[in-house]
């Protein structure tokens, strides 16, 4: 599989279980040890962390859909990319974006290593 569309679709699922309102689906995207920045500025650290600040967000609020366009995918080597996105949010029962609250997405993510790089 092309590594650009694996990490693609990495990024895709993390929006598909934003828009379903799935913070453990989301936080299941992360190392461990990974890192969320909210769009407050939040930050949490770790896959726990996530979730928990996810899962009052999704039960008490009613969050907008993301829509996105993937600008960029860059590799900094055979299995860490970074991905470069603007998303935009449709909000609860409206049918286009806010754009007062476009947003920029960047996710670097640790992609299973090619055979060629581990041998």
């Amino acid at each position: 599989m092309d590594k650009a569309f694996e990490v693609k679709a990495i990024y895709k699922q993390l929006l598909d279980a934003w828009n379903s309102r799935s913070a453990r689906g989301m936080a299941d995207l992360f190392m461990d040890d990974g890192e969320s920045i909210g769009f407050d500025g939040s930050q949490s650290i770790g896959k726990e962390e996530i979730f928990w600040h996810l899962k009052p967000i999704f039960e008490d609020h009613p969050t907008a859909r993301f829509i996105s366009k993937v600008k960029d995918v860059y590799f900094l080597s055979s299995d860490i990319a970074i991905l470069r996105a603007i998303a935009g949010m449709v909000p609860p029962q409206q049918s286009d974006i806010n754009p007062k609250v476009n947003t920029h997405h960047t996710l670097v993510l640790l992609t299973a290593p090619t055979a060629e790089a581990v041998g």
